[in-house]
This record gives structure tokens, sequence and C-alpha cells, in this order.
């Protein structure tokens, strides 16, 4: 019998540059910017952010990130 993937979409919030999450255009560094952040928390573990997409946002917009690398 064959199982049915279903993706959870529930923390890419944590891993969408900032663009994605307010709905505005994205180019390729963007990707560069996801890349990082999935390198970042491969190397220390941790997630860059963490939180509810508002939370995520409001932490990006505050430079937030750099505070915690």
């Amino acid at each position: 019998q064959r199982q049915m993937c279903i993706r959870d979409r529930s923390n890419t919030a944590r891993y969408s540059p900032p663009e994605r999450l307010v709905g505005e255009r994205e180019d390729w560094t963007s990707d560069v910017y996801s890349l990082a952040l999935i390198a970042a928390e491969v190397a220390t573990g941790l997630p860059v952010y963490d939180g509810s997409r508002e939370e995520i946002l409001a932490d990006a917009r505050a430079g937030a990130a750099a505070e915690r690398l």
C-alpha cells in the first residue's frame, strides 16, 4: 500500500526570506538567504529564527539573527 507524504509547512517561515513573508518580489538573493539560515541551523543545532510567522518577521526586521549568531 502506498503512503501519502503530506508536507508540513508550519516551520517554513523560519527559512523564508523577509520579502516572501510580506509578499514582495524575490530574486536569487532570497534563495541565498534561505540557504544561509539552513546552514546556520545545521552548524549550531539551533534555528536562527523561532516562533510564529509574525515573530519571525519582526525578528528579521530588527536584525535579531545577528545577535543570536
